[in-house]
């Protein structure tokens, strides 16, 4: 992974986004269905 974040930097930054949005639209969903 490290030779990745060396040569695709871009890549690393959109991966740290789509897994932070992810955890987001999780803690969001989790909130909507545990208060309808």
């Amino acid at each position: 992974m490290h030779k990745y974040k060396f040569s695709l930097p871009r890549l690393d930054i959109t991966g740290m986004w789509v897994f932070s949005l992810g955890v987001w639209f999780h803690i969001v969903a989790r909130l909507v269905y545990s208060k309808p």
